[in-house]
């Protein structure tokens, strides 16, 4: 007589069945719940692995514009006095018949990754002679750019006639 012959079959089938569930579970939390976080793991890695590619190509494209950026600015020079010296051999060496009014010191601006150096010079001229010298300036002078430019006139009581001066502010820059 065997352990089993005691029972009928249906409670044999029901036995059956919890039985196949419990194992169902087992299984399950042995090795397919495991494997589907190790899937999610793989995912994540996968996704952090492409993140860090585009960190990548996003420093690659800081980079670039970072150059673009020296170049519209100016360039990196160390001695800003040579700059303010250059501004005014290049305006005396353009062909327009400007004067040069004033010309302030050099002002600087300083934070943790740069000086910012700032020129400042007041022309005086005829309308068409100073905006000629201010593109000139603008697309020829590479060593520092135009960061303002004003247009203003006084009235010369003693000539009768108004002036127009033209106030240029250039700025260049250093890295620390």
């Amino acid at each position: 007589m065997s352990f089993l012959e005691n029972y009928s079959n249906k409670k044999k089938f029901i036995a059956l069945i919890i039985l196949s569930i419990c194992f169902s579970i087992f299984i399950y939390n042995r090795s397919v719940k495991k494997a589907f976080k190790s899937y999610v793991t793989y995912a994540n890695y996968l996704e952090q692995i492409n993140d860090s590619s585009n960190t990548k190509t996003e420093l690659e494209h800081l980079k670039i514009q970072t150059r673009n950026l020296d170049n519209i600015i100016g360039k990196n020079l160390k001695k800003p006095d040579i700059v303010q010296n250059d501004i005014l051999s290049f305006i005396s060496d353009n062909k327009s018949n400007v004067t040069l009014s004033n010309i302030k010191s050099t002002h600087v601006a300083t934070n943790r990754y740069y000086a910012i150096y700032s020129n400042q010079i007041t022309l005086e001229g005829k309308f068409d002679e100073l905006f000629k010298t201010i593109y000139d300036i603008e697309k020829k002078f590479d060593k520092a750019r135009i960061a303002s430019v004003k247009l203003y006139t006084k009235e010369d009581y003693v000539k009768k006639n108004k002036i127009l001066y033209n106030e240029i502010i250039f700025q260049n820059y250093e890295k620390k």
